[in-house]
């Protein structure tokens, strides 16, 4: 490496074996000072090193008989250089001295043979790297993730809230009264918007927060070397130099350089847009200039494996990586707002603009009324005031942060604010078998031998269980023809099965074969022991086309045995005699046609059957072919298996259909398997309600989406047919959620509204997916579903309650100014009254959690969750903020007339215009269905005490009175108030009533295109 001359001015002050220097890498870094100190350390001759991360100097004290200077000088050089480019200089950080040749910097990796590069990263191909080492690397590189962006400070967060529409028009009307001389006015209104802007930063920064915390529950895992070891490791602890084991389906968590590759390919398309994946190879690329979509040596970081296998050694993380560079020049990223808060802010623009016209109009009338200019420009600013609310799209992200929250307790994490609400109005649930609708936990039911058949309790790897036969526990001992049985079938197996803490074994390999060694476990066969008595000699693998897998093993006596394992028809056939209790006996015709009738009966069942057989071999018949190793078998037995449905899942499927939602499985399983799972979890009662993939096949797009209108079960399904299942359900109007969990599952899981990935997926598919299952249970897309309902309830609610108030307030002082009457409450009355009766209660409302009991937004018919805005959540603001509106202006007028006392009038006009709002709580807060969870709710009582406490203060306390202009209230104006709103609120619900029927055939107020009815949609 050519070294530079260091100038003078890099040196501070230099002395014989004290030097004091300047090194630019550290300063402002302390992580990079401290790893400075360790670096010079590493020297020999250096003996103290202090970095100072403020200042960018640092004290190294060195023995000058052991280090010359100008080495010394060449090695911070070398340091300095490593710490200002820490993704291109890798090498340094080994525990070995650093030397001028270990530095490697801008290398192109893509040219350089395997040696070449793991002597550069100094790592070991079949090692890795060991914990220490990966440690102190990920000390000198950083974690592997990319920035989360810039944190929003809490006062940058403070001070957008004034610069949006409706907070600046507010601003606007609110600085009118100072140039009429009404300062007292505007203080009133700036202190209330400064008070909800308070507010709307706290709960915007917790919304952060807990939004960066989601996104910490959804790091990738990658598969690496590590002393020695495969393990899995969290994708942003990966460091240069680590060994990457990679499968189809993985997500390159980091850039690397092939090693070896089996059959690689990899879809570039997120960096270079290339659609075609690109075939991968071990060979070096010969120039150094080869475009990145060229290196086919090379795999980068947010591409995927999309086939085959590889294994490959870092050498770039976090934003060294390709993906980091395009990352890093994106210093700010608006996030998306979802459709209804899109929706919420065109809706809020709409009532400012119309709010404003409508105080164009009152000031018009006041001038042909004959009003001073005060008088009339103060009342439009007050009509102004009551129709904003400026806090409502805050509400809304707010429910929906609080909803992901709650999810993550569920085992589901969103991974877009917008998939909350889609949950929330889906139709259909296109759901996997294996592992989602059942455990993916093959379990033997039943062994069978022609003469016998004994029956095995427990489901899936539980080690609980016993053998029965026709309902008798089975007296097992080492001659019985099912320990024998058993032993074979542990034999001709692959499968690991380990103790596990708890009450579960834990397997390795098949699940088919794992559940023969569960059951010979609960026969009384210990596997380890079994296997080391005995040697296996010959292996033959499992194909497709044999259908049968064949083991040759010898005891410890020197005894040899054939042992097969395979489908029943092709082992049967194998064989010429039959084991009948400890016996061999002839295979006659009768036992053949037992042994299928007991094997049809099992698949009639949905069981999957294997069949065992084995013989003896003599000395001489050591070096037989396989075929005549498979020749002149005794049969053993069966054992048939399924894989059991979980146990929660035959609820959640009814609960589903209860809501409107129907549940569809597809599943590339036998159609018969596939049906018999679906009539025990009550996926589908009728016959003609399965459809195999070569009957879809054949069927036109408006076939089959006339099918789909009965069929709940696709059977034998490509993952090409599980996209156009989806496509034909959508087309018909319906929102449909996915389940998946493979590669090929992703263009399914990216068609539906809703994807789904399991966790135990391949990273492709939760990339695709707007949700992950990290459990991967049925039972969490259900919770989901339901919070989903529960936000969209709570949102409705909120949104209910605030435009109630606002129709009220607007009503009143519309009234008012038509009769001629005095100007009603003053702008910073209205503001106050706003804050009392919206930030806290609407805060409530829009946090709020589902009862205990079961959530009524569930069992609600679909149609009524299909959007926030609907003919009933109309009646019911149009009827309850109408008798407000009116109640408060009877009493103003009313008071006004018989007393003349303006300030009464209007204290009269705020209470009840409070406590009328107020009021309202109790029926949008209804999340269990009745008004009585209103009393249970403690926190509810106490905010609503927090709001009548302030109206209080505002009324009685004589500095309020100052700045409010209100006046104390008597006994008799409370129960008058009281009286009122108790009235009004009785006369809402038949009032809701009498307006729904002609509020429904109104086009304005008509769902916006709904299809179908939830009992049409579905046939």
């Amino acid at each position: 490496m050519e070294v530079r001359n260091v100038s003078e001015k890099r040196f501070l002050r230099r002395l014989p074996g004290r030097w004091r220097v300047y090194i630019h890498g550290i300063q402002k870094n302390t992580q990079a000072a401290r790893f400075f100190e360790q670096l010079c350390l590493e020297i020999p001759g250096v003996t103290t090193v202090t970095a100072d991360s403020l200042t960018g100097r640092s004290l190294i004290l060195f023995d000058e008989n052991r280090l010359n200077p100008n080495r010394l000088e060449q090695k911070l050089l070398a340091i300095e250089s490593m710490l200002q480019n820490p993704n291109e200089c890798v090498a340094a950080t080994s525990e070995d001295p650093v030397t001028e040749g270990a530095l490697a910097v801008k290398v192109d990796w893509q040219t350089l043979q395997r040696d070449e590069i793991l002597h550069r990263l100094q790592s070991d191909g079949h090692e890795g790297l060991s914990a220490a080492e990966v440690k102190k690397r990920q000390f000198f590189f950083g974690m592997n993730q990319m920035p989360e962006g810039e944190t929003q400070l809490w006062y940058k967060t403070l001070f957008r809230q004034f610069f949006n529409f409706t907070t600046l028009t507010m601003i606007s009307i609110s600085a009118l009264p100072i140039f009429l001389g009404r300062i007292r006015d505007t203080a009133g209104v700036l202190f209330i918007l400064g008070v909800n802007a308070v507010i709307g930063t706290y709960q915007e920064q917790k919304a952060q927060k807990d939004i960066r915390a989601l996104k910490r529950l959804s790091v990738d895992k990658a598969r690496v070397l590590r002393a020695g070891k495969e393990t899995e490791v969290l994708a942003n602890e990966l460091v240069p130099g680590d060994i990457l084991l990679l499968e189809a389906g993985d997500r390159i968590p980091a850039d690397a350089i092939l090693l070896e590759s089996w059959n690689a390919e990899i879809d570039e398309s997120a960096l270079t847009g290339e659609s075609v994946p690109v075939i991968k190879t071990a060979a070096a690329v010969s120039a150094a200039d080869t475009p990145l979509a060229e290196r086919k040596n090379m795999v980068y970081m947010g591409t995927f494996m999309t086939r085959g296998r590889g294994k490959a050694i870092v050498v770039a993380t976090g934003q060294g990586t390709e993906m980091g560079k395009l990352v890093s020049g994106l210093q700010h990223v608006a996030n998306r707002p979802t459709p209804l808060q899109q929706r919420l802010s065109v809706v809020a623009r709409t009532l400012v603009i119309a709010a404003l016209a409508i105080a164009g109009a009152v000031v018009l009338m006041r001038f042909v009324q004959g009003y001073t200019l005060i008088d009339t420009l103060m009342t439009g600013v007050s009509v102004a005031t009551t129709a904003i609310s400026e806090g409502l799209p805050i509400m809304i992200t707010v429910s929906l942060v609080a909803g992901m929250r709650r999810m993550v307790r569920h085992k589901a994490v969103v991974r877009h604010l917008s998939a909350l609400e889609t949950l929330a109005k889906v139709d259909v649930i296109c759901s996997d078998k294996t592992g989602t609708l059942t455990k993916n936990e093959m379990t033997v039911r039943t062994i069978m031998s022609g003469e016998h058949c004994w029956t095995v309790t427990g489901d899936g790897y539980q080690k609980d269980g016993g053998i029965f036969e026709k309902g008798e526990p089975v007296i097992l001992h080492p001659e019985h023809s099912l320990v024998w049985l058993t032993t074979a079938a542990v034999l001709c197996n692959d499968a690991e099965l380990a103790h596990k803490q708890g009450s579960t074994w834990e397997i390795q390999g098949d699940p088919t074969e794992a559940a023969l060694l569960v059951a010979a476990g609960k026969v009384g066969i210990s596997v380890n022991d079994c296997r080391r008595r005995w040697q296996r000699v010959i292996e033959i693998p499992f194909d497709s086309d044999r259908r049968r897998m064949t083991v040759v093993c010898k005891n410890q006596k020197g005894e040899t045995y054939v042992f097969t394992k395979g489908a029943v028809d092709v082992v049967l056939a194998r064989c010429n005699s039959v084991q009948t209790d400890g016996h061999a006996c002839e295979l006659n015709p009768r036992i053949r046609t037992k042994i299928l009738d007991q094997e049809r009966e099992a698949a009639d069942q949905a069981m999957r059957v294997l069949a065992v057989a084995f013989k003896r071999l003599q000395e001489d018949q050591q070096s037989l072919s396989t075929d005549e190793l498979e020749a002149d078998l005794i049969f053993g037995g069966m054992f048939a298996m399924m894989d059991p449905p979980r146990e929660d899942v035959h609820e959640c499927v009814t609960e589903c259909q209860k809501a409107g939602i129907q549940v569809v499985m597809i599943t590339g399983d036998h159609p018969r398997t596939a049906e018999a799972i679906g009539r025990e979890l009550g996926i589908v009662c009728d016959a003609g309600q399965v459809l195999t993939g070569a009957e879809l096949a054949r069927m036109s797009d408006e076939e089959l989406s006339a099918a789909t209108r009965s069929v709940r079960i696709y059977s034998r399904v490509s993952p090409t047919d599980k996209q156009r299942i989806v496509s034909i359900l959508q087309k018909r109007g319906l929102i449909v959620a996915m389940t998946g969990d493979g590669v090929n599952d992703a263009p399914a899981l990216k068609q539906a509204d809703v994807g789904i990935a399991l966790g135990s997926g391949t990273d492709v598919a939760k990339e695709v997916s707007s949700l992950v299952l990290t459990n991967d249970h049925f039972s969490a897309i259900v919770k989901a579903i339901r919070q989903g309902r529960s936000v969209l309830g709570n949102i409705r609610s909120t949104i209910g309650y605030i435009f109630t108030g606002n129709f009220a307030e607007v009503l009143y002082a519309s009234l008012v100014v038509l009769s001629g009457l005095p100007l009603p409450l003053m702008p910073v009355q209205m503001m106050f009254m706003n804050m009392l009766t919206d930030s806290l209660p609407t805060l409530i409302l829009t946090m709020g959690r589902p009862s205990s009991r079961r959530n009524p937004q569930m069992n609600r018919p679909l149609q009524k969750v299909r959007d926030v805005f609907d003919a009933k959540l109309i009646s019911r603001v149009l009827a309850s903020g109408c008798l407000v509106g009116l109640a408060t202006t009877a009493l103003y007028m009313g008071v006004t007339a018989l007393t003349g006392h303006a300030a009464l009038a209007g204290t009269v006009a705020l209470a009840t215009l409070c406590i009328g709002k107020l009021s309202q709580v109790s029926y949008w807060r209804q999340v269990s269905g009745d008004a009585g969870e209103l009393r249970r709710d403690t926190l509810m009582l106490g905010t609503l005490g927090i709001s009548l406490t302030g109206l209080i203060a505002a009324i009685y306390l004589p500095q309020m009175q100052f700045l409010f202009n209100s006046v104390p209230l008597g006994l008799q104006h409370w129960a008058v108030i009281l009286g009122t709103v108790y009235a009004a609120r009785r006369l809402a619900y038949p009032l809701s009533d009498l307006l729904l029927p002609k509020i429904q055939k109104s086009d304005l107020f008509k769902p916006a295109n709904y299809q179908e009815s939830a009992q049409t949609m579905f046939g």
